[in-house]
């Protein structure tokens, strides 16, 4: 019920789609925050290259009504069998592989005017020693 913007489309035929985009609500804040990053090297016998994050994504409603926030976010994952990655959310992700996007998911959060809520992830990635990663959030 408010005007948010204003801009030129292109002409969409007949029995067409497309998706439109209304810009930032100035009543929703989000905010990443990385408190743990960590790499080493772990093992006895055998080594291994080790990392450890988290990332906290928090919500925060700053309007005087209830909003549904969709928040989406592309998780690791491996394609080699040397490379484990362990995924760990809470609360658990509500969708997996977004439009056919391997690690991308989605919280919905129904916020209460004023409310801020937090999720939490934790990434665990373990590889051969010898080997390299190159991997940023």
């Amino acid at each position: 019920g408010h005007l948010v913007g204003q801009a030129r489309i292109e002409m969409i035929p007949a029995g067409g789609e497309t998706r439109l985009g209304f810009g930032a609500d100035d009543r929703i804040r989000l905010a990443k925050i990385l408190p743990r990053n960590e790499t080493g090297d772990t093992g006895i016998l055998t080594r291994s290259s080790t990392r450890q994050q988290q990332v906290i994504l928090e919500v925060q409603n700053l309007s005087t009504e209830p909003q549904d926030v969709r928040v989406i976010y592309a998780l690791p994952f491996s394609e080699q069998e040397d490379l484990r990655v362990k995924v760990t959310a809470d609360p658990a992700w509500t969708e997996t592989d977004l439009d056919d996007r391997r690690g991308v998911s989605a919280w919905t959060l129904d916020l209460a005017a004023n409310e801020t809520r937090r999720i939490t992830l934790d990434f665990a990635l373990d590889w051969p020693e010898g080997m390299e990663l190159n991997w940023a959030p």
